[in-house]
């Protein structure tokens, strides 16, 4: 849900979306510095920017995450997650089929969600940073031979997190 909702603002993109070639929204870079030197508002509530050549941990990358955390609570409020926050019994008054007051404070008595958002741009990060690596180092080829070289890279790792997988469930079937 967390994915689908970073999805959706631009914060996220799949592996296969960005093998093809597809961006991530950026902070503006003048607006990131005025905010350091105090001179800025920082990030905007409604289009929140993450500022992807920045750690993640950067003062504007940080209240990024805060606005993001809590427009996801108003996101999940008209979404779906209502009916997860129900079946894990947060928030319920009354007991088991009461009614759910503030979803926002009972996701935060399932998780923190602030630090879920946090990890997932971190991961995001890290993913996004490596291709724009790989694509550097492809330089002198056209866009359609970068494209095939990266899908190749990503078929192959796929295989082996699959063969990985089966491994690990044998050796937990053949421990029973």
């Amino acid at each position: 849900m967390i994915r689908m909702f970073l999805q959706e603002k631009g914060h996220y993109l799949g592996t296969e979306a960005m093998t093809e070639g597809k961006r991530l929204l950026d902070a503006n870079v003048a607006a990131v510095d005025a905010y350091l030197d105090r001179a800025g508002p920082g990030p905007a509530d409604e289009d929140p920017r993450f500022a992807w050549e920045r750690t993640a941990n950067h003062p504007w990358n940080r209240a990024v995450v805060r606005i993001l955390a809590t427009n996801f609570k108003t996101y999940a409020s008209t979404t779906g997650i209502t009916h997860l926050v129900k079946l894990l019994g947060a928030g319920m008054e009354g007991g088991k089929g009461g009614k759910v007051e503030d979803y926002g404070a009972a996701l935060d008595k399932i998780t923190d969600i602030e630090a879920v958002i946090a990890d997932k741009l971190a991961d995001q990060q890290r993913r996004y940073r490596t291709l724009m690596r790989k694509m550097r180092s492809l330089n002198g080829l056209s866009a359609l031979e970068v494209k095939e070289t990266l899908k190749g890279g990503l078929r192959t790792s796929q295989t082996a997190s699959r063969r990985n997988e089966r491994k690990r469930n044998v050796g937990y079937l053949s421990n029973l």
